[in-house]
């Protein structure tokens, strides 16, 4: 019950919202060009919740519930598809509702009220839009600058997270309508949980992944950037907080594209526009962020919350220590040190292990007693994955281009191991389904 009510998002209750609202700082990405609304990210992961009940409820008999939360997937997926797809941008976007808000309803997902004007869009009737302080343009003036992170670059949407105590609601975006920013919350939580349909309609959402290795998009050195470069408010942040997300690369986001970009490849195979070798360019890239980046006072290889895409430095650290220079703009708000200025140590929420046991081994976990193989490791000359237990069995994945690795029982190629023995083999990188009766 605990799952059926916060998927509804009002506890004890029969009603579903609209659409299901959250503040960007506590979809953990504050000060975001786009602000609070209907984000893909969290809309994606309720049309996974309610498709995961639906199979949970199938797997142990209950075809009613299961018929229930099937239908509610298809409602989710619906709303989905209508209200969060940018024509123009030919991108998903996070969608301001600006429905009056309902009286004693609130999200689930973190107690805030639905709806205009508490701060989705628009500028409230008898209201004027907040000024920015004329001392908050001065950059020279870092002793003045108190507070100042809060207000963003004149002609940039105002912060909406939950940090913004002084105004809440965003008098740049209009409502009932999608944010004209493409953001990289757009394009992995979609596809992460598979919200398009493998139909003809398919392909208008196929041109999202175009702007991953778009130089004007998302594509930099150290990483996809969290919104796209080309727009005017990108890396103009109310200053330079260590936590923004209006342009640094953030490896959490980063492996919620490389999943997305995994089941395209995998459960889309009707799709031609990307293949296995822009998987492994992404993880190389990732990996290379985690080994051969630089972080202020400490060593390599270092993993950290966000990283300068441009620059390979990781931000937030950089910022907490007081260190110069913040490029692209900006200057850090600590002269001095901070007290947990060394929070970011082992920042590992990347789920860097699914991206490689999922996606480049290929071992694909599901409901039933075939075990499905598919390796998206492009360019690999050999690999192996070893005893990970997998529906009560022991599963061990090799791969030997050459035969010059000597995998025990693996002379060449790709070969599958349930419980130690041999059940299938290619002599080349395929995908294989494999009986685990």
């Amino acid at each position: 019950m605990d799952l059926i009510n916060l998927q509804k998002g009002v506890p004890q209750s029969d009603k579903f919202p609209h659409c299901y609202y959250k503040s960007d700082g506590f979809d953990a990405m504050e000060g975001s060009i786009s602000g609070n609304g209907c984000r893909p990210s969290n809309n994606a992961m309720f049309y996974g919740n309610a498709l995961a009940l639906s199979k949970i409820a199938s797997a142990v008999g209950n075809t009613t519930l299961a018929q229930e939360w099937e239908g509610r997937a298809a409602d989710i997926r619906k709303m989905y598809l209508q209200l969060l797809w940018n024509e123009e941008l030919d991108f998903f976007a996070v969608y301001k509702d600006g429905s009056p808000a309902r009286a004693g309803q609130h999200n689930g997902t973190n107690g805030l009220p639905f709806g205009y004007p508490d701060d989705v869009c628009g500028v409230p009737p008898g209201h004027a839009p907040p000024l920015v302080p004329s001392h908050c343009n001065a950059s020279d003036n870092r002793d003045d600058m108190t507070g100042c992170w809060r207000y963003r670059t004149p002609g940039c949407p105002p912060s909406t997270s939950w940090h913004n105590e002084e105004y809440n609601t965003n008098h740049s975006w209009a409502c009932n309508t999608t944010v004209g920013v493409r953001e990289l919350l757009g394009l992995g939580p979609p596809w992460y949980f598979g919200v398009p349909p493998q139909t003809v309609e398919m392909d208008k959402y196929l041109k999202s992944w175009e702007q991953l290795f778009d130089e004007q998009g998302f594509q930099a050195e150290w990483g996809p950037t969290t919104a796209e470069q080309r727009h005017r408010c990108f890396n103009f942040t109310h200053s330079t907080h260590e936590c923004n997300w209006a342009a640094p690369s953030w490896p959490y986001e980063t492996s919620r594209v490389m999943t997305g970009l995994s089941n395209l490849l995998n459960d889309y195979p009707q799709q031609s526009t990307l293949d296995s070798s822009h998987y492994m360019q992404l993880l190389r890239q990732y990996a290379r962020a985690h080994t051969k980046s630089h972080a202020a006072n400490a060593s390599s290889p270092y993993i950290g919350e966000n990283i300068e895409p441009h620059d390979g430095y990781w931000v937030a650290r950089q910022i907490m220590y007081g260190d110069q220079p913040i490029s692209h703009g900006g200057f850090a708000n600590y002269a001095d040190a901070t007290e947990d200025k060394d929070r970011s140590v082992d920042y590992n929420h990347s789920t860097f292990a699914d991206l490689i046991i999922e996606g480049l081994v290929g071992l694909r976990a599901m409901i039933g007693s075939i075990l499905n193989i598919n390796p998206l490791a492009s360019g690999l000359k050999y690999f192996a994955l070893d005893n990970v237990l997998y529906h009560n069995h022991s599963i061990s994945v090799a791969f030997d281009e050459d035969g010059s690795r000597h995998y025990k029982g693996c002379a060449k190629g790709l070969c599958v191991f349930v419980d130690g023995e041999l059940r299938a083999s290619s002599p080349d990188l395929r995908q294989l389904n494999v009986s685990l009766g």
